[in-house]
């Protein structure tokens, strides 16, 4: 099954979702960075780093999986390491270069690195999706005398569904639909987070209960009177942007 293209809406929420986790992560750390009287401890510095480098993984995946859904259908497993001038390096290594500017004065200096983002779309149990993204950074912080410090770093974004189930008019889709970060329960998303394909393109939930254990029951109103489908292909976004296809029998 191949999904469909995605709605500007849905676009928009993506690059303004991105543009803000950039501008939080550069006013953050600017504060901390101006009220700082004395250089921070060592493992201070490199926890504060490494955060910062987390979030542009994040970033970065967010940007990655909103082109793969315009592109890439259920079913699809993409291993994708960019390099060179290809926009999506070009992307990450705009970010890093802001980073070694926001710490100048720890000395910060990363050595080059190209991330590997991997798409694995309603290829797993019960049609289960992930999206992640992995890099090692080898990283100096001159100012305060640590060289070659070397961080292997992942972020990843899960789901699965056991089922969905139509009502008898075959106008209302439920699904039971399970949400994992980084292997932990994913908690407080709601009907804006969860997508289902139609042939028009995606359609956003109507309702959704969590359940507070990463375990959510979504529902989507129909149009029309449908034949009963085989299956529901469902596309789940985080509050980052990053988003997971996922495939359920009906």
């Amino acid at each position: 099954m191949i999904v469909g293209r995605k709605s500007g809406q849905f676009i928009i929420m993506t690059a303004a979702i991105i543009l803000l986790i950039i501008i939080v992560l550069v006013a953050s750390i600017h504060q901390a960075a101006t009220t700082t009287q004395s250089p921070p401890p060592l493992y201070t510095a490199v926890e504060s780093v490494t955060q910062s480098l987390q979030t542009i993984l994040v970033a970065s995946l967010a940007n990655y999986s909103h082109t793969a859904i315009e592109h890439e259908g259920c079913g699809s497993t993409i291993v994708y390491t960019p390099s060179g001038e290809q926009p999506q390096q070009n992307l990450f290594d705009q970010l890093i270069d802001n980073l070694t500017y926001i710490y100048s004065e720890y000395g910060l200096l990363i050595a080059q690195t190209q991330p590997t983002y991997t798409v694995a779309w309603c290829t797993g149990q019960l049609g289960g999706g992930s999206t992640t993204i992995s890099a090692t950074f080898q990283f100096n912080l001159t100012s305060l005398g640590l060289t070659n410090y070397k961080e292997e770093l992942s972020y990843s974004l899960e789901a699965y569904t056991p089922s969905c189930t139509l009502n008898a008019d075959n106008d209302n889709l439920t699904c039971t639909v399970t949400v994992l970060q980084s292997g932990n329960p994913l908690t407080g998303l709601n009907q804006s987070y969860f997508y289902l394909s139609q042939v028009a393109g995606w359609l956003q939930a109507e309702h959704t209960l969590d359940y507070d254990n990463g375990t959510y029951a979504v529902s989507w109103q129909l149009s029309g009177t449908p034949s009963t489908p085989l299956g529901a292909t469902v596309a789940v976004e985080n509050q980052f942007g990053v988003y997971v296809v996922i495939f359920a029998q009906t």
